[in-house]
C-alpha cells in the first residue's frame, strides 16, 4: 500500500493539490521513516523554502546517506545567502572629444534562477515521475538589463575634463547618426501571402488526400484487386484425419502401512491443537479501529467492521450493537460514563445508560468532506478534535452547547498523537518535529513545550494525574518525562521493536508488545521485567483495566484477549 499512497500523492503534487499530498505523504513518512521518495516529495509539496530546508533536515536526521536529500538542501541553502557586494571604481571614465568610443561593455550573464527547481532536478536522477517544465512561481524571477554605455579611460598625463560643451557634444554627434539609418519599410513588415500562393498550398493537401485514397483502395483494402490476385486457390477437399488417441498404461499402486512413531507424532500435534485459547471477544478476522475500557470496569466499546459493539469485560457477552453506516470511526467512552462518542466522516453522541442518541451531524469544522483523524476526552463536556486537514490545530468542542468552546490551540508541526488528562486538565500532542506540547484546559497556554525525540513521535500518554509523560518513536528507546519540570526520570531500552505501548495510570509501568507477539510488563524506574505474556499472534492495541490488575490485547486478526496480571 505504500507504493500506492506514494503514486497518489505524486499524481495530486502534480494536478496541484499539494495540500492533499502533503497529508498523505505526511502519514507515510510517519509509517515508513526511512522512505526517501516520500521524504524528497514532502518537501516538494511544502510551501515555503524554510519548510523544505527543515523537511530536508528532517530527512538526513533519519536517512543520513541519502544524497538526492543532502544535495537538496546544499542547493536552498545557497539560494538563500546574500549576493556579494560589488565595488565601485575609484575613478570614473570620462569621454574626451575627437577620441574614437570604446566598444560597449556587454553586461554580465544573468544567474541562473537557483532555488527549487534544483531540487525538482535532482529529483529527476532518480527516476521520478517527469516533473512540469514551468520553474515554482518563488524561483521565476525578471532579470535587470544593463545598458551598454562606451567607456574610455584617462592616461596619466591627462586631466579629466567636464566641460559642458564636450558631453553636449557627444550627445549631439549621437543623434546625427541615429539620424542617418533609414526605417525600414512598411510593406516589409506587413507583407500578405498572396492568392496564388494560397491556392497551390490547397492543391498540394487535396494532391496528397487522393493520393493517400487510392493507395489504399489497391493495396490496403481488403477487396483490393492486386491482393486478390496474389493470394492461392483453397483446395476443393481437405484430408482431415482425428488425432489417435494415446493409450493409458495402468499401473498398480502399492499402499504402504503408515509407522508407529508417526502415529504418535499425530497424536501430540492433537494434544497441542486441543489447548482453549485465551478467554476473550473473537470477531473471526474483521479489523479493530478502537478499543476502549470504561473506567468503571463495567463495559468495553470496540469500533470494527463499520459498526460499534459494547461487550462485557467478565463475560465477554454483547451488550450492545450500533450501526455506524459502514465508516472505520474512532470510540470512546467519557470520565463520568455519561456518554460514548464516536469520530470519523460524523460525529455520534450516546447518553448512558440508555443509549440514546444526542448526536449524528457531519464534523463540526474543518474543510467540507474532511474527517476527524484524533480526538479524546479532556472533559465529559468537552472533546479535543485534530481534523485531517488542518493536522496543526485542535478545536475544544463542547457537547453540551454543541459549538466550539474558545480559540483553536496551534501546534508549529504536523500532529501526530493526541491525547488528554481529564484528573489535571492537560492537554498533550505529539508533533512531527519531535517535540511535545502540553496545554492547560484553564489557561488554554502551553504549560510544557520541549523537544524529546529526534524523529516524529509515535506514542504519547499521560499518567492519571499528569505528572508523568510517556514518548517514543517508531524504534526504541521509551523515554519517561516529569511534567511540567520536562527533568527524563527513566529510559527503557526494550529488548527490540515494539508493535503497540500502554502506560499505567499511576505512570509506574509500560507495556509493550514485539513483533512476535510477546507482551512484556516492564517497571519504569529501574527497567526490571515484571511480566511475560506469549500471545503468539501480532499484537496491534494493549490497554490497561481501570484497576491495573488486568490488560487487553487486540491482534492484527481482529480477536480480543484478556490476561490477568496477578498471579
Amino acid at each position: 500500500m505504500s507504493s500506492q499512497d506514494l503514486n497518489r500523492a505524486i499524481q495530486l503534487a502534480r494536478a496541484g493539490d499539494k495540500k492533499t499530498a502533503r497529508q498523505i505523504l505526511l502519514q507515510l513518512v510517519q509509517k515508513e521513516p526511512t522512505n526517501e521518495m516520500a521524504w524528497i516529495w514532502l518537501a516538494d509539496t511544502m510551501p515555503d523554502d524554510a519548510r523544505r530546508i527543515a523537511t530536508l533536515k528532517q530527512c538526513l536526521k533519519l536517512i543520513p546517506d541519502s544524497q538526492i536529500a543532502r544535495k537538496a538542501l546544499q542547493v536552498l541553502e545557497s539560494a538563500h545567502k546574500p549576493p556579494p557586494t560589488v565595488e565601485k571604481p575609484s575613478q570614473p571614465a570620462v569621454f574626451q572629444p575627437g577620441q574614437p568610443s570604446p566598444p560597449p561593455v556587454s553586461p554580465p550573464p544573468a544567474e541562473e534562477p537557483a532555488g527549487f527547481e534544483s531540487l525538482l532536478l535532482l529529483r529527476d536522477e532518480v527516476v521520478l515521475p517527469e516533473e512540469e517544465s514551468q520553474p515554482p512561481p518563488f524561483v521565476q524571477g525578471e532579470e535587470t538589463e544593463q545598458e551598454a554605455f562606451p567607456l574610455r579611460g584617462i592616461s596619466d598625463g591627462e586631466q579629466p575634463s567636464v566641460t559642458p560643451f564636450v558631453e553636449t557634444a557627444a550627445i549631439e554627434q549621437l543623434r546625427q547618426q541615429a539620424q542617418k539609418v533609414p526605417p525600414a519599410p512598411a510593406s516589409v513588415v506587413r507583407q500578405k501571402v498572396s492568392p496564388v500562393r494560397w491556392g497551390a498550398i490547397l492543391g498540394i493537401i487535396l494532391f496528397a488526400v487522393v493520393l493517400g485514397v487510392v493507395v489504399f483502395t489497391l493495396w490496403f483494402s481488403p477487396n483490393s484487386p492486386l491482393r486478390l490476385s496474389g493470394l492461392q486457390p483453397l483446395p476443393t477437399q481437405l484430408n482431415y484425419q482425428p488425432p489417435q488417441e494415446t493409450p493409458v498404461i495402468e499401473t498398480q499402486v502399492i499402499i504402504t502401512p503408515q509407522a508407529t512413531e508417526e502415529v504418535e507424532a499425530t497424536e501430540e500435534v492433537e494434544e497441542i491443537i486441543g489447548t482453549p485459547p485465551p478467554p476473550g471477544i473473537y470477531l473471526s478476522g474483521t479489523q479493530v479501529n478502537s478499543f476502549d475500557w470504561s473506567p468503571d470496569d463495567t463495559f468495553v466499546v470496540v469500533s470494527a467492521g463499520g459498526g460499534l459493539s459494547a461487550y462485557d469485560p467478565q463475560n465477554y457477552g454483547t451488550l450492545r450493537y450500533v450501526d455506524l453506516a459502514g465508516s472505520k470511526a474512532l470510540c470512546r467512552i467519557s470520565p463520568a460514563v455519561d456518554r460514548t462518542v464516536c469520530a470519523g466522516q460524523l460525529l455520534w453522541a450516546w447518553s448512558l445508560p440508555e443509549w440514546n442518541l444526542e448526536i449524528e451531524s457531519p464534523p463540526p469544522s474543518g474543510l467540507p468532506g474532511s474527517w476527524i483523524g484524533m480526538f479524546d476526552f479532556v472533559t465529559s463536556d468537552l472533546l479535543t478534535l485534530v481534523y485531517e486537514s488542518d493536522l496543526q490545530s485542535v478545536e475544544i468542542w463542547s457537547l453540551g452547547i454543541q459549538q466550539r468552546d474558545g480559540d483553536l490551540l496551534r501546534a508549529p508541526s504536523p500532529i501526530q498523537r493526541l491525547t488528554a488528562s481529564p484528573e489535571s486538565g492537560s492537554i498533550a500532542a505529539g508533533l512531527f518535529d519531535g517535540q511535545v506540547i502540553i496545554w492547560g484546559l484553564q489557561t488554554r497556554q502551553p504549560i510544557f513545550q520541549q523537544s524529546v525525540l529526534d524523529q516524529p513521535v509515535q506514542w504519547l500518554a499521560l499518567s492519571a494525574d499528569g505528572k508523568r509523560m510517556m514518548t517514543a518513536a517508531a524504534l526504541p528507546p521509551v523515554r519517561v518525562w516529569e511534567i511540567p519540570s520536562g527533568r527524563l526520570v527513566a529510559e527503557i531500552q526494550t529488548e527490540s521493536t515494539f508493535t503497540a505501548l500502554a502506560f499505567s495510570a499511576d505512570g509506574e509501568n509500560i507495556l509493550w508488545a514485539d513483533k512476535s507477539g510477546v507482551v512484556t510488563l516492564q517497571q519504569v524506574e529501574d527497567g526490571s521485567v515484571l511480566n511475560r505474556i506469549e500471545v503468539g499472534v501480532p499484537v496491534r492495541e494493549i490497554r490497561f483495566s481501570p484497576d491495573q490488575t488486568r490488560i487487553a490485547v487486540v491482534t492484527t486478526l481482529g480477536d480480543i484477549y484478556f490476561y490477568s496480571l496477578i498471579p
